[in-house]
């Protein structure tokens, strides 16, 4: 039986386990302001209510060397947001080999989309827990965004989600979609998921979508990268709860594997890639890496390093300034490569490199 979001528990909260989430943020933000009373904020720009959220995230990823599948899952749904804004439609994708939700956010031109990939480390994640995301790019971007519901570790682990992600692209182009007005956009495992997905498609020479953006990527399932330790106590992740992810999903596997692992593979002929990472996340020096071999490799791409940012901050959209600001940034980029508009300037804190091969 396939294992996706449809086939995983909600992992309702009853009142009990909402006081006691509640009361154990209490005591995070009790802690938090404390700590920035006697010696300011953990990280510059942090305001008390963001940096109280990073540490109760942090408290409540799990540890130690034998993190489970479920811990994961129900750690990433116990916390639902809603849709965001008005003029939202969300519907099944009817007819696809995976299943998936079409998004829409106000008006839209049908012949353009977005392939949308969630993250959870190829173990958790679900159409319910990325519904506020999918949402917002949808809107920033203009588009029909198609977000694929792919197959979860360990009972499906690499490279079931790798297949089911290339299966739907094919299914698009057989509906007479054109390659060249398909973005793939995929956060944290997703993000990976979208450029080995470009690698696989690539190499089967079939026609390449028009670009991919990637959001706090996950490229180097060895965990080599000097990041992963030096941000760990900053970010909300661990090493732990990372490396348990990747045994899973690997699965036994090789993880210097290049579709499993992008960072390690032949990068030539891929299209354009819009890289967004925070400067304080696990995964911020494999980023920056494989940005370094897109360029080698002649890919145009561009890698944004947004200041103090900890893993997928864009997921706090409804918190924190910069989370919207890097999320208007992808509209403006995926605008850019569909519909030909220039791109906006942006005055936000972040440190962008253009990593060109003009």
């Amino acid at each position: 039986q396939p294992c996706n979001s449809a086939t995983l528990p909600l992992f309702p909260m009853n009142f009990s386990d909402f006081l006691q989430l509640n009361f154990r943020f209490a005591v995070t933000a009790q802690a938090v302001t404390i700590q920035r009373i006697l010696s300011g904020p953990q990280r510059p720009g942090w305001s008390w209510t963001f940096e109280s959220l990073i540490h109760f995230l942090r408290s409540q990823a799990p540890r130690g060397n034998r993190i489970t599948a479920a811990q994961v899952r129900q750690l990433m749904e116990q916390v639902v947001l809603p849709p965001l804004g008005h003029n939202v439609t969300i519907r099944p994708a009817i007819g696809a080999p995976v299943p998936g939700q079409w998004v829409t956010a106000g008006p839209v031109d049908d012949a353009r989309l977005a392939l949308f990939l969630h993250g959870g480390g190829y173990v958790a994640g679900s159409l319910r827990s990325y519904r506020g995301l999918t949402t917002a790019l949808a809107r920033a971007c203009g588009v029909r965004l198609l977000a694929l519901d792919y197959r979860l570790a360990p009972e499906h682990p690499f490279p079931a989600a790798l297949e089911d992600v290339c299966d739907t692209y094919c299914w698009l182009l057989a509906r007479d979609m054109n390659p060249d007005q398909i973005v793939l956009i995929g956060d944290s495992a997703g993000g990976g998921l979208a450029i080995a997905a470009l690698i696989r498609l690539r190499d089967a020479g079939i026609p390449l979508p028009k670009a991919a953006v990637c959001l706090s990527p996950w490229l180097d399932l060895s965990l080599a990268s000097p990041s992963i330790q030096a941000n760990n106590g900053v970010d909300y992740l661990n090493p732990d709860l990372v490396a348990a992810c990747a045994n899973l999903y690997l699965s036994g596997l090789d993880p210097h594997t290049p579709l499993a692992s992008p960072l390690y593979a032949d990068l030539h002929n891929l299209p354009p890639l819009l890289i967004q990472v925070g400067s304080a996340e696990l995964f911020c020096d494999e980023a920056r890496e494989f940005a370094q071999h897109a360029q080698a490799a002649n890919v145009d791409v561009t890698l944004e390093v947004w200041d103090e940012m900890i893993h997928d901050w864009h997921m706090l959209q409804w918190l924190e300034p910069q989370a919207r600001a890097a999320i208007a940034q992808i509209g403006a980029y995926v605008k850019k490569v569909l519909y030909q508009e220039k791109k906006a300037d942006s005055t936000h804190a972040r440190t962008t490199f253009i990593l060109s091969s003009e």
